[in-house]
């Protein structure tokens, strides 16, 4: 059930950013904003994180690349803007979800969940498969959940976010760039 919600939010998500841009609304709010270098980056890298803000930052990002900022400028400020909300996310998930999930695979060492998710290699595919969510325009939350289950410190979340966004971020202002 909350996978059907979430998958909603993210399609109401992806129309309403295409809205905002479509209606130009995203270009006059850059356009006010522009007056301090880089913050449009910044807030958009922010928003690139959320299941509900993806749409509207993937956008804003778009035209940001079309505007003829350089590319690798908005990856490398967006992804300090989205590094700074995902390693607050994370510290939340990994003390909470992440731990209830912990306890659970260590009460029913038997379940199939349990094996996949703590055992060997697949510990090491659960940690790719969470920077690859990190890395598109997906939300960030199950990447970060499949990160928190393998307890790393704050301190490697924050440096892997943020290369993790740079990618992403370069991607989609790469990718903009090319279809212009």
């Amino acid at each position: 059930m909350k996978l059907l919600r979430d998958i909603g939010f993210l399609i109401i998500s992806a129309i309403v950013g295409y809205l905002l841009w479509r209606w130009g609304i995203l270009a006059r709010l850059l356009d006010f904003t522009a007056t301090i270098p880089y913050l449009n980056s910044f807030v958009a890298g922010a928003m690139f994180t959320s299941a509900i803000t993806v749409g509207p930052a993937t956008a804003a990002i778009a035209l940001l690349a079309s505007s003829g900022v350089s590319p690798i400028e908005i990856a490398l400020i967006g992804a300090l803007g989205a590094m700074t909300v995902e390693v607050s996310a994370f510290i939340v998930l990994r003390d909470t979800i992440a731990l209830e999930i912990r306890r659970a695979g260590r009460r029913s060492k038997r379940s199939l969940a349990s094996y996949l998710i703590f055992r060997g290699r697949w510990r090491f595919i659960s940690i790719i498969i969470g920077a690859v969510i990190i890395a598109s325009p997906l939300p960030d939350e199950p990447g970060l959940l499949l990160l928190s289950l393998e307890k790393p410190s704050w301190k490697t979340v924050l440096v892997l976010t943020f290369l993790l966004n740079v990618l992403g971020i370069f991607a989609v202002t790469a990718a903009t760039q090319q279809l212009l």
